[in-house]
């Protein structure tokens, strides 16, 4: 049983895994070079936005310390992190430190996002290198799902698989498999990714805002996209990533395409890293954001992309609808995706067995590690309209009943659950009538139901478009209807003869919150914003909710 955490390095990552290790319930103790530079850590970590901590006081978790004075203090950790600059020898000689100093069966991992965690265990204990192996979280790690874990030939099997157990059950990660091969999974593909949408914007013309247009919400990615992504990392951390790659992945066919180009090279030189240093691929100027141009080398004003063909498609909601739209217009636009989605399949075939032996592993890396709505093998299937094998576990359960906005599925054990489905998963007749349905089959036939869902949030609330339809038409009787048919609702979710858990997640909002709040438990996820949207205004003036960010309620669970 993990109860103790030593952290090994305060810089930003170490920080913030000792601090997503205090908001497990944790406690932690927090090393670096001297004093200094852990309390500069902790001070890190309590200004953070978005905020590291559940809630500020969860600092009161973590002690701090130095290397040369208290390294003997690792003795008392159950698990030891080592977190410090990327460089083999400084991080073999601290190991050496750690394998002296730490208890018998004790876990010990690294967070390198590139070095051998096989050549870093090198000459260490027998019981170190049984417990050794690669915990490569990213950043930030309260937020970011995805956690690489990279076992060596000598790690013992029970080991890793109660770690992983532990990180996903008391850390809420989703742990990935990956093979001890440069930048592992996630980063391996991310970063290929977007080196090859540059290619192709070099290669067709393409502007940064079209790249950006074309590389985000369109084909399924954050926002952020390729060039505003690379800004909010940092264009050092992105070459050195690549540079990585580059010098140690020989046997790679598309070696050559992490060799990053020229205009990178001159942007770090001059300290146009992003975010961190004002300017990057786009830089603020007053109330103005401002775009480079990679042949000058100077900054513009901002182009609106030239590509007509993605206004007729803007309004389809289906990932792949929209791609098969897209690419049946043939257009400039349509050669690029086409041509960027083919490469990365291609490629992150190529690797496999190399990185993973799994795809489905590859597919959940690039979901939780870089926020992709499906990983290249689902994408590719779902294309070709092919069954996708790597459902989420609802949808692999039994169907009892079903319509357009949820599911009552078997879990098995006694144990049903209704999920739902609908956009952005608001709470219409669809949903209300099945709940009705729903409680009527699990007290025949169940000892209880779970009320959730594996979507992007647990509920957005009540269907307001069908309100604002019925106030236009002025169908008073049918609103009035409406709210007492979901007033019944959470009545009888909370006075239901079998118990109902409720699992909220993300945003829960409105109705999802009265849902929530009938349910007999409630076994909310660590990220939950939950709260009446009606009220928020009146809520976000109390000091109470100003600490906590904005958010009505965040429900924390201490896992003991």
């Amino acid at each position: 049983m993990i109860r103790k955490v030593a952290v090994l390095g305060a810089g930003t990552m170490g920080a913030q895994i000792a601090g997503h290790m205090a908001n497990a319930g944790l406690s932690v103790f927090l090393l670096d070079v001297t004093q200094e530079q852990a309390r500069a850590g902790l001070r890190g970590l309590e200004k953070s936005s978005p905020p590291a901590l559940f809630v500020p006081e969860n600092i009161r978790q973590i002690g701090i310390g130095t290397f040369n004075d208290d390294i003997g203090r690792i003795k008392e950790a159950d698990w030891v992190i080592e977190a410090v600059v990327e460089n083999l020898e400084i991080k073999r000689k601290l190991l050496e430190a750690v394998d002296s100093a730490r208890k018998p069966g004790s876990l010990v991992t690294t967070n390198t996002s590139g070095l051998s965690v096989t050549a870093l265990a090198q000459n260490r204990s027998d019981d170190f290198r049984q417990r050794w192996f690669g915990t490569h979280f990213f950043n930030p790690p309260r937020y970011m799902k995805l956690l690489e874990v990279i076992p060596t030939a000598e790690t013992d099997p029970n080991t890793l698989a109660e770690f992983e157990r532990f990180a996903e059950i008391i850390l809420g990660k989703g742990v990935v498999r990956a093979k001890d091969t440069p930048n592992f999974i996630a980063n391996r593909i991310g970063l290929f990714a977007a080196l090859k949408a540059i290619q192709l914007m070099r290669q067709g013309g393409f502007t940064i805002e079209e790249v950006d247009r074309l590389t985000g919400p369109l084909i399924g990615r954050a926002k952020t996209a390729t060039f505003r992504t690379i800004d909010m990392v940092g264009l050092d951390i992105f070459v050195h990533v690549a540079g990585n790659i580059f010098e140690n992945a020989l046997d790679d066919p598309q070696r050559e395409i992490f060799r990053v180009p020229e205009f990178m090279r001159t942007m770090a030189e001059r300290a146009m890293l992003g975010a961190k240093t004002g300017r990057g691929f786009y830089k603020k100027e007053g109330d103005e954001i401002l775009t480079l141009d990679l042949d000058t080398m100077q900054y513009r004003r901002q182009r609106p992309p030239n590509l007509p063909s993605l206004e007729m498609i803007s309004n389809i909601e289906n990932l792949t609808d929209r791609l098969n739209a897209l690419f049946k217009s043939r257009d400039r636009a349509a050669e690029f995706v086409s041509e960027l989605l083919k490469s990365i399949l291609e490629y992150a075939a190529s690797r496999i067995p190399e990185i993973s032996e799994d795809p489905e592993a590859v597919d959940r890396a690039m979901r939780w590690g870089f926020a992709w709505e499906m990983g290249p093998f689902e994408l590719s299937k779902a294309l070709k309209d092919e069954p996708i094998t790597g459902a989420s576990f609802l949808k692999k359960q039994r169907v009892i009943r079903e319509n357009a906005g949820a599911a009552l599925r078997d879990l098995g054990d006694g144990v049903a659950c209704l999920e739902f489905h609908s956009k952005m998963n608001t709470i219409g007749g669809d949903i209300i009538s099945l709940l009705f349905a729903s409680l009527e089959d699990v007290n025949a036939n169940f000892e209880g139901l779970v009320i959730g869902n594996q979507g992007q949030h647990f509920s957005a609330g009540a269907n307001l478009m069908l309100l604002m339809m019925e106030a236009v038409e002025g169908n008073w009787d049918e609103i009035d209807y409406m709210v007492r048919t979901f007033q019944r609702a959470t009545q009888a979710i909370r006075y239901n003869q079998k118990p109902v858990v409720v699992a909220p997640f993300a945003l829960t909002l409105g109705g999802g919150c009265e849902i929530a709040l009938a349910g007999a438990l409630v076994q909310a996820a660590a990220e939950t914003y939950i709260g009446l949207v009606e009220v928020a205004s009146a809520w976000q003036k109390s000091p109470r909710v100003q600490r906590m960010h904005g958010v009505c309620f965040t429900f924390g669970l201490r896992m003991e």
